[in-house]
């Protein structure tokens, strides 16, 4: 498939996702896309400007990629570290970003850290496609965006407000640590991750419409709803595999 027909298919699927909850979407794990392995630390009971250390494990830090039953194509972004992904076909709740994930900890991130999600989205995602922007360094700057994805979506904050919260955030303190790697790869993501906190640390906020995914079978995602004016750009309608739940 040449990039202009997998953009299109892209957009295609992700335009099936509502902003209106009601819906649930039916994808089928095709692995995952740019990004890498990488070490982080998970202990959901330490506060945002905790040092203390524990094991770190071996995480995948990677774009999903996602097809439905008509063969169209999405990328998303996971939102729930701690729980895993399955070969198959998912049945994902479409819900206002703010309502996700689902569950017990993290929990749902609210209106406040949806901002800040939504700021990190529109800094840093491709409309076209939903994943970040193609290049050399395009693995290092993926894996830097779902690091920073999960520090908004788990990290205990005890701020009130979008930039306070970007203030508090620090790879290497609180709930969620990432260790840097050696070499020049990990240099470069270190440095897109400080350049993704320091921007959101500005407090001007750009909307992305980015939708939350949730299920009881699968790590919860965040997907980025193409705006009318791409899917006016690609010559896309409401397409996608929709049903409503019961």
């Amino acid at each position: 498939m040449n990039h202009s027909s997998y953009y299109v298919a892209l957009c295609a699927l992700s335009a099936a996702v509502s902003a209106h909850a009601g819906f649930t979407l039916d994808l089928e794990y095709e692995g995952h896309g740019r990004g890498s392995f990488q070490n982080v630390q998970v202990q959901g009971d330490l506060l945002w400007n905790d040092a203390t250390e524990f094991s770190y494990n071996w995480i995948n830090c990677s774009e999903n990629l996602w097809s439905d039953l008509a063969g169209d194509m999405a990328i998303t972004h996971c939102i729930e570290v701690h729980a895993g992904i399955s070969d198959g076909m998912t049945g994902f709740d479409v819900v206002d970003l703010a309502m996700a994930p689902s569950g017990g900890w993290p929990g749902p991130m609210g209106v406040v850290r949806a901002e800040l999600m939504q700021g990190l989205f529109f800094d840093w995602i491709n409309p076209l496609t939903g994943g970040v922007a193609e290049g050399p360094e395009s693995n290092a700057l993926a894996t830097a965006f779902q690091l920073v994805a999960w520090e908004i979506s788990h990290e205990r904050f005890d701020a009130t407000s979008a930039q306070d919260m970007a203030m508090q955030m620090d790879m290497s303190l609180g709930a969620i640590k990432w260790q840097e790697q050696s070499g020049a790869f990990g240099v470069t993501v270190d440095e897109y991750v400080t350049d993704m906190i320091e921007l959101l640390r500005v407090g001007e906020y750009g909307f992305a419409a980015v939708d939350g995914l949730v299920s009881d079978s699968a790590q919860d995602q965040a997907i980025y709803v193409p705006t009318p004016g791409v899917l006016a750009l690609l010559g896309i309608g409401a397409l996608g595999n929709r049903r409503r739940r019961n």
